[in-house]
């Protein structure tokens, strides 16, 4: 706590600037945060009496607001309007695709003769919605018809970039701003290890988590998706309503710039069991979980060039169980990586993207489970 702190200095006699202050406190905060993960892991693998859940199944476990109050406090503070980045406001009402009619939530859409003039859910209306004549899969249908080519291409160009540099009040990635039928844009941020300070006036903002290899170094899935969503929360309240994580590459590199990054560290079965509780945790809360990156960038120096050569073999005994593990938990959308894999950019490697990861994977057949 910041004032027990200073009362400690002011006791001693000690003669601190306010930035070298200013970074103990910081400096303690992180500490307490690592300190509260790690003890509550071991307090759940000692008394599941403030647990409740499938008996044997720790990745089902719910536990007490308790703990979890404990947890979230440390980012209470920080659970407030960015107003360095945009926000998007709640919509409460919206056009009906296909009908000049608004709508809000709890309500249906006229039917249209594209629609076998079936009624369906409001675009606000949440998946679970009942009541109208046709279900989502006719939402769909008419939003699809209702909207223009440029409306759809939105979703494809992003915006707030300036050649390198991040514009200013922006995300780290935007698309498909000012859409109609209430259809929200896409706020992207990373990182899947805590909101980015990516501009200079959101330092101080932010909660500073441990890293995702010491989240991993509990082996602990019940901590992982307690963590998820105190991630989760942070994000959407500053407007983000994509997490541009779980980073899950098995380190291939020893000194792999971004392996602190990987919840896998060197194990592809940890990958794999933590993946999911942190996939659900953070979309338990609306948000979109963006797993990355696919496959082996596991270095940075020269990651837009590298060339790295693996045997179908080793990809899918290795490399792929984390993200098989993650299409298997719903998440929202895989991120390919910067690097060449085979003589080919992953990006535009069609045995990666097509056969291994759409079909043999199935993430075009799994769908997110928001």
């Amino acid at each position: 706590q910041a004032t027990p702190l200073k009362s400690l200095v002011h006791t001693l006699g000690l003669k601190l600037s306010p930035q070298l202050l200013a970074a103990m406190l910081h400096l303690v905060a992180s500490l307490a945060s690592f300190c509260l993960l790690t003890s509550s892991a071991s307090t759940d693998r000692s008394d599941n009496s403030s647990c409740e859940g499938v008996e044997g199944d720790r990745t089902s476990t719910q536990c007490s607001s308790t703990d979890d109050s404990s947890l979230l406090a440390i980012v209470k503070h920080n659970l407030q309007k960015a107003d360095d980045v945009k926000f998007t406001p709640p919509i409460f009402s919206a056009q009906c695709p296909l009908s000049p009619k608004m709508c809000r939530g709890d309500s249906c859409c006229p039917g249209h003769p594209l629609t076998s003039w079936r009624s369906f859910p409001c675009p606000l209306a949440g998946r679970k919605f009942k009541g109208c004549a046709g279900g989502q899969d006719v939402l769909v249908k008419a939003l699809l018809a209702a909207m223009t080519k440029d409306e759809k291409y939105r979703f494809l160009q992003g915006v707030g970039w300036k050649g390198h540099d991040n514009m200013k009040e922006y995300h780290i990635g935007n698309a498909a701003e000012y859409q109609r039928f209430g259809i929200p844009p896409l706020n992207m941020d990373d990182n899947g290890q805590g909101f980015r300070t990516f501009d200079s006036r959101i330092v101080g903002k932010v909660t500073s988590w441990p890293c995702g290899l010491a989240i991993a170094a509990t082996w602990s899935e019940v901590d992982t998706k307690r963590w998820a969503v105190a991630l989760a929360e942070e994000f959407k309240v500053k407007g983000a309503n994509v997490i541009l994580g779980p980073g899950v590459n098995v380190h291939r590199v020893a000194r792999g710039g971004r392996n602190a990054e990987y919840i896998s560290g060197e194990a592809p079965y940890l990958g794999a069991r933590l993946a999911v509780p942190y996939i659900h945790g953070v979309q338990s809360k609306g948000v979109l979980a963006v797993v990355k990156h696919f496959i082996v960038n596991d270095q940075e120096t020269n990651r837009n060039s590298v060339n790295s050569i693996v045997d179908a073999r080793s990809l899918w005994e290795v490399y792929y169980p984390p993200f098989q593990a993650a299409v298997d938990a719903g998440v929202s959308a895989v991120m390919c990586s910067y690097n060449v894999v085979n003589g080919k950019h992953a990006c535009g490697n069609p045995d990666v993207l097509l056969t291994d990861l759409k079909e043999l994977l199935g993430f075009s057949k799994a769908g997110c489970r928001a």
